[in-house]
């Protein structure tokens, strides 16, 4: 994962979920300057290092979100639980953790919202209280997080939306295109392309559903946000529905990885499949 600023090469590499040391760190972020006498890139700085040990990550962890902003990185890793780590970058030579914040599920996109806000978009999650072969944890529904960073040192969770049960998928945790914003005022109008699975296989079950239950597909959506971006806070609007399953559950959804949305004016317009649903935000 890279990004440039200033001169500098900032990146983070990843050895996966191979190794079983205790000690390794699954992620490492260097940061690189051209050397102008040999023309190649010098490591200046890296994590972790001799002076600063902190693992970015634990053993068995892997990468599922990163983003670079400005002069900070953040890092999501994940197994059980979400540790959002926030790297200041101010020295190049010398990059830190200023911060670390640990949540249930994960993100693996970060979204920027302001420069204290970020949206995270990934799953919640269960701990595997069995031990399956060290799995971690069951995901869940599709899990929406407000993360306040104005404090680097003290990031933490400003509220969470957790969307639809086991199975529940968003397009964007595909590809960042089918994530629509766009701002009016303080306030940001967000959209995103939903999957939605809470309709029980076999509700007649004397158990009832567990936490390694998936769930049949309900709908596809494109789920709506108004964020206040001074507040700190979320409104989430009716969600505009382009397919739903019928009552023989002859329907099933294929369509949501393809779905888009485009705003303009006052308009949402959700592309889903052959049709467009057009209709005022």
């Amino acid at each position: 994962r890279l990004s440039e600023q200033e001169g500098i090469l900032r990146l983070f590499t990843s050895v996966g979920d191979t190794s079983n040391s205790s000690n390794a760190s699954p992620a490492h972020l260097y940061t690189l300057q051209e050397n102008t006498s040999t023309h190649v890139l010098d490591i200046i700085g890296q994590l972790p290092n001799s002076n600063r040990p902190a693992t970015l990550g634990k053993a068995g962890e892997q990468i599922y979100a990163t983003r670079f902003l400005g002069k900070r990185g953040y890092l999501v890793t994940f197994r059980v639980t979400d540790p959002l780590y926030v790297i200041d970058l101010s020295n190049p030579a010398d990059p830190y953790i200023s911060g670390e914040l640990k949540i249930d599920g994960y993100s693996d996109y970060l979204h920027p919202l302001s420069e204290t806000l970020l949206l995270g978009i990934g799953k919640d999650a269960v701990m595997d209280t069995n031990g399956d072969n060290g799995r971690g944890a069951w995901y869940q529904g599709v899990k929406l997080a407000l993360i306040d960073v104005s404090n680097p040192a003290n990031p933490y969770e400003r509220d969470r939306i957790i969307l639809g049960k086991r199975g529940t998928e968003t397009t964007v945790s595909q590809t960042h295109h089918a994530l629509t914003t766009l701002k009016k005022g303080n306030t940001l109008q967000v959209a995103l392309p939903v999957s939605l699975h809470e309709t029980l296989a076999n509700p007649g079950l004397s158990t009832g559903p567990s936490v390694s239950t998936y769930y049949n597909w309900t709908q596809d959506e494109l789920y709506r946000l108004n964020i206040d971006l001074l507040a700190g806070s979320w409104q989430p609007l009716s969600a505009i529905i382009s397919a739903k399953q019928t009552a023989d559950n002859s329907v099933w959804s294929y369509q949501w990885l393809y779905d888009r949305s485009v705003m303009i004016g006052d308009y949402v317009h959700y592309l889903h499949g052959d049709k467009v649903i057009s209709q005022m935000w």
